[in-house]
This record gives C-alpha cells, sequence and structure tokens, in this order.
C-alpha cells in the first residue's frame, strides 16, 4: 500500500529562455509599437486635412491709447449702416458718424458691417472728433471707441476687413501698421490667400 501512495518527485525545471523567444518577444513588442504610433497619428488626423481650414483663435484686440474722457462725446448707436458708417444719436439728435481711420471695401463689406454690428449697435461708444471733422459724403468724420476702450477702426483693420485711410489723423500710423501686420498674416477676408 505504500507503494500506490508514493507520488513521483516532480522536477521543475525552468529553463532560460531561448533566443528564438526573445526574437519573438522583440517582434512583438515591434508590432505593438507600431499600432500605438498608427493610433496616435489616427488620433492626430482625425478632423481630416487640416489644409484650408481656419482654426479660431484668440487673439488680442489691438490696444491704442484712448484719448482723455473730456474730449470725447458720449453717444448711443441707433444702428449699423455699413462697415464704416453708424447713426448714433448725439447731443439728443441723429447722427451718422464716418470711422476716420478705416475704410470698408467692397470684397469685405458685408463681413465688415456684421462685425461691426456685433462691436457697436445698441451699445454706448465714444466719439473723438476731429478739427477737419466733415465726413466723406454726409455726417461726420470720428474715431469711435467702445466703452471698454477699443478703436473700432483698429479692431476692424486687424481682423482683415477694412483698410487704414492714409489720410492724416490722430491714429493713421498706428492703423497703417494694423494694416500692414493684418496682410502679413493673411487675415480676415481682405487678406486670405
Amino acid at each position: 500500500m505504500a507503494r500506490l501512495l508514493r507520488f513521483p518527485k516532480l522536477r521543475w525545471r525552468f529553463r532560460r529562455p531561448t533566443l528564438s523567444w526573445r526574437l519573438r518577444f522583440a517582434w512583438l513588442f515591434l508590432l505593438l509599437l507600431a499600432a500605438f504610433v498608427f493610433f496616435l497619428e489616427f488620433i492626430a488626423d482625425v478632423g481630416g486635412d487640416a489644409q484650408g481650414v481656419q482654426l479660431p483663435t484668440v487673439e488680442p484686440t489691438p490696444v491704442i491709447q484712448m484719448p482723455e474722457r473730456s474730449r470725447l462725446a458720449e453717444a448711443r448707436v441707433l444702428r449699423v449702416i455699413d462697415g464704416d458708417t453708424i447713426e448714433v444719436e448725439l447731443e439728443g439728435r441723429p447722427l451718422e458718424v464716418d470711422y476716420q481711420g478705416s475704410h470698408a471695401s467692397a470684397p469685405c463689406q458685408e463681413e465688415a458691417t456684421e462685425r461691426n454690428r456685433e462691436l457697436v449697435e445698441g451699445k454706448t461708444v465714444l466719439v473723438l472728433r476731429e478739427a477737419s471733422n466733415q465726413g466723406r459724403e454726409q455726417g461726420q468724420q470720428g474715431y469711435v471707441f467702445t466703452a471698454d476702450g477699443r478703436l473700432v477702426d483698429a479692431v476692424l483693420i486687424a481682423e482683415g476687413l477694412s483698410i487704414a485711410w492714409r489720410t492724416a489723423g490722430t491714429y493713421q500710423e498706428e492703423l497703417t501698421t494694423l494694416e500692414y501686420q493684418a496682410r502679413s498674416g493673411g487675415k480676415g477676408c481682405l487678406w486670405q490667400e
């Protein structure tokens, strides 16, 4: 009976991996690495071909020093006429104000008008009228600042929606510089390539 209960000795031997096992492991590792790289490339390209797609960017609005408050007239914008003209209520009467520093030309007229609406329509603005304030057609010329101090001309020019007037004015140099930057950066509908 003792023979029946006797178990054979089990010998477990740990064998060192052979070269073929190492090669299999290396191939498996390389295959997983290639799959991971492919996955990363796929994730990066999920949106399709990014050429021609303009991603929204947040850029700071150009800062142009607003003159002292005593030189500015407070007005309420009644309506936006186009990309460079607004109708305001100034001193109790309606008045058309042409932007003195910028001109929204034909290719971007709709975009400039829409952006102009976003900036000023129905809001209180500050108007700087200079000595030569007779408008290009009718009304007055002036620099229009938003309540937070942004010059509307500068915003439209920096976003590539208007061109800077080359006539003498308080902010002519700054606005011309902004136009150059927008043009060299390919911004807006005027300067897109």
